[in-house]
Order: C-alpha cells, then sequence, then structure tokens
C-alpha cells in the first residue's frame, strides 16, 4: 500500500528527517511515536505531498508519487490534523462535502454518503448544520473525521487527532476511533505521542528520535527487546508498561 525509500529532509541548516525507508501494511494501522520534532508530522506531510523529500521517494498503490499522480493520488488518501482543521466559516456539513462538490458527486450520493458516515462516528444530522465553535471539541473531531473519509480513501493519515481533547472526551473518541478503524478495514497511518495511545491502536508501531527509525514492530517488541536504551526509557518515562498494554490513553 505504501512505502517510503530513503526519504530525507531539511529545512534551512537543519535536517528533520536522516534518509529513512518504511513500509507500511495495508489493512492495519501503523502508529507513528517519539519525542517532539522527531519527524512524525513532517513523514505525513511528504506522504501526502505537502511537503517534497530532498532525497529517496514515495510510493503509494505501486506508484511513485509525483507532481504528474499526486492530485489524483490524494484522493485515495484521507487527512485529519490535531484540531480538525475545520474552516470555521463552514457548516460541519460543508466542511465535509467540499470535495464531493469539487468532484460533482450528485447529491443523492452524496447524502448516501453521508448517512454512512454519520452512523459510523456518531453525529447527528442536526449536528451537521452547525458551524465548528457551536460544537464540543470531540463533536469537531468526529466531523474532522467524517471529512477525512468522506471519498472513501484506502489510506487514512491521522496526526495526532486527540491530542488536544480533554481526557474523558479523548478515551471515548480512542474506542470509537479504534471501532471504526475495524470496522472499515482502513490502512490508517497515525501519529501521536503517547505510548499508551499507540499500544492501543498499533498493529505496528515505529518509534522516531530525531529524525530516524530507533526501532518498529508491536508493542511486546518496544517493551521487552528494546533496540537501545531510549526505547526503554521512552517507554517507562509515560506509563506502567503493563497499563500499557490494556487500555487507551488517558
Amino acid at each position: 500500500m505504501l512505502n517510503l525509500k530513503n526519504i530525507s529532509k531539511r529545512f534551512d541548516n537543519q535536517t528533520i528527517l536522516h534518509p529513512l525507508s518504511l513500509d507500511v501494511t495495508p489493512a492495519s494501522t501503523t502508529v507513528l511515536i517519539g519525542p517532539s520534532g522527531c519527524g512524525k508530522s513532517t513523514l505525513l506531510r511528504l506522504i501526502i505531498g505537502l511537503l517534497q523529500p530532498d532525497s529517496g521517494q514515495v510510493s503509494f498503490d505501486g506508484k511513485i508519487l509525483g507532481q504528474a499522480n499526486m492530485e489524483i493520488s490524494r484522493l485515495n488518501m484521507g487527512y485529519m490534523v490535531q484540531e480538525g482543521g475545520l474552516f470555521p466559516h463552514l457548516t460541519i456539513r460543508a466542511n465535509v462535502t467540499l470535495m464531493t462538490r469539487h468532484l460533482r458527486w450528485d447529491e443523492k450520493r452524496v447524502q448516501s454518503r453521508l448517512d454512512e458516515l454519520t452512523r459510523l462516528v456518531r453525529l447527528s444530522a442536526e449536528q451537521l448544520e452547525r458551524f465548528p465553535r457551536e460544537l464540543s471539541g470531540g463533536q469537531r473531531q468526529r466531523g474532522s473525521l467524517m471529512r477525512a473519509l468522506m471519498l472513501n480513501p484506502d489510506l487514512v493519515l491521522l496526526d495526532e487527532p486527540l491530542g488536544a481533547l480533554d481526557p474523558l472526551t479523548r478515551y471515548e473518541l480512542q474506542k470509537d476511533l479504534k471501532a471504526i478503524f475495524l470496522e472499515l478495514n482502513k490502512t490508517v497511518l497515525l501519529v501521536t505521542h503517547d505510548i499508551g495511545e499507540a499500544a492501543f491502536f498499533g498493529d505496528t508501531i515505529v518509534l522516531l528520535r530525531e529524525g530516524k527509525i530507533i526501532q518498529q514492530g508491536g508493542v511486546d517488541d518496544l517493551m521487552n527487546r528494546p533496540s537501545e536504551p531510549f526505547v526503554r526509557d521512552f517507554i517507562q518515562a509515560q506509563r506502567d508498561p503493563y497499563e500499557v498494554l490494556t487500555t487507551p490513553a488517558t
């Protein structure tokens, strides 16, 4: 589904990503985790074409991404940023259906997809007619998730989608998101800084530090077979390792 080969990125004189390679397994959830500034969000922006790599290549669905095919490929990627990124002057419905209007979907098709997604994310038809400022943080994130899923993409990119929420709302959305991932059977690439959240969602966890992949595997691999002391320290600094295995982050 997704392959990164020797990807690197610099801004001015600072290296954000050293050359790294990563394969993302189809129909699974891969979680990018690591300290702030380690390159997690930059990787997502390179995948969706908001940034261009200085070296290496991104392949999606067997095709190397470039200027010629990026616009078409983006239609098969859903992207959700921290705090949702909804346009404040548009209703939730207008935010969610923005690309369908650009693609000239007919109204029947749009409504059918909206009905499916409102059931999935647990928003009401009445809430779709509100503006983002009129909804709670959790409701806005559900609207943002609808927008990311509206075109039924094969790949879903989520950049710390729950990081700005209060603990209770975050806990509820974690459970709902995991159920959605299982129901849709999508390929998901999710960024977080919380090892508990990574363990709750991730089939594969990729731990980065200073623009390099330090270790990847299941949570059990990171906890019980750390590749270096940093891996152990990163996990122990955040959570009880037994709790990591059984509960979502709060």
